[in-house]
């Protein structure tokens, strides 16, 4: 299952991956698609029979969707393992995907691109880091700006940092790619960049939007199931909106609560609002 971040994909469509010389091959009915090798700069592997199912082996079973759309899938087992990888589009902008893969297959699909060559990077390092505000603080511009005739017309979102948090691969891929997607709905920018992309570098009035995942709570299922309220995965990030030479416009913290990956796509929605509101 491609749960998110395919393009021509819809969220949690069941389908077969394949790896072949390290390209990532993804066939869903009648679409497909694929990733290069080249243009893959990280992989991430999590055989650790994380449970996003339930209900008994070889049945079909309720999927724990991300976003709450209850997908149906048929596993022959109630684990799966999960499958992220972070590439690269033409124009070097940054994209996520996701997978979830029957237990014991991933171990096969990390082989396959370590054989095709998949590059590992390390973290992108922000060249200004996130300062800390109250929520939803207009920060000081520097002298001679006026922010009342700042109008940008472009926004850059760069890659949601894990911090000192520990957030698994699969949650920050999740909220970024949901934060692209919330910010395009609302309507405030005449283009939005993704993080890397090239062609953002001649864009004048642009600002760049950096979230730093501040604190990661893991749900317990076993808790929710019990009191039907508790137990829920949480994420707090501050979230900052500067100029394109690091001057702070903006700085906020929000929460993402839900279950599962639910709480990216909660968090990412509630960076989106603090973005609509305060531009």
């Amino acid at each position: 299952m491609a749960v998110l971040g395919l393009e021509n994909v819809r969220p949690n469509a069941k389908g077969v991956l394949t790896i072949r010389h390290g390209d990532v091959e993804f066939q869903s009915g009648a679409f497909s698609t694929q990733v290069h090798s080249a243009s893959i700069s990280e992989v991430s592997v999590d055989p650790s029979s994380r449970k996003l199912v339930g209900g008994k082996a070889g049945t079909v079973v309720k999927f724990a969707a991300p976003f709450g759309t209850g997908t149906l899938i048929s596993l022959l087992r109630e684990a799966i393992d999960i499958v992220a990888i972070k590439y690269s589009d033409a124009d070097g902008g940054l994209h996520g995907a996701i997978f979830a893969l029957p237990k014991g297959q991933a171990t096969a699909v990390k082989e396959g691109l370590i054989a095709g060559e998949a590059r590992r990077s390390m973290p992108v390092q922000f060249g200004v880091g996130v300062q800390r505000g109250s929520p939803g603080q207009l920060l000081p511009v520097s002298p001679g700006e006026s922010r009342h005739k700042f109008s940008p017309v472009a926004i850059q979102i760069e890659q949601v940092e894990s911090g000192h948090a520990n957030l698994p691969p699969e949650f920050s891929i999740a909220s970024y790619e949901k934060l692209v997607e919330e910010v395009q709905r609302t309507k405030k920018f005449r283009y939005v960049y993704r993080s890397g992309d090239r062609r953002a570098g001649s864009v004048p009035h642009l600002v760049v939007l950096r979230v730093e995942v501040e604190s990661f709570k893991k749900g317990n299922e076993r808790e929710r199931e019990l009191t039907m309220v508790a137990g829920a995965t949480v994420i707090t990030a501050s979230a900052q909106i500067c100029t394109r030479d690091g001057v702070p416009l903006v700085q906020g913290e929000r929460t993402g609560k839900g279950e599962n990956l639910e709480a990216a796509g909660k968090l990412a929605k509630n960076v989106a609002k603090l973005v609509r509101q305060t531009l």
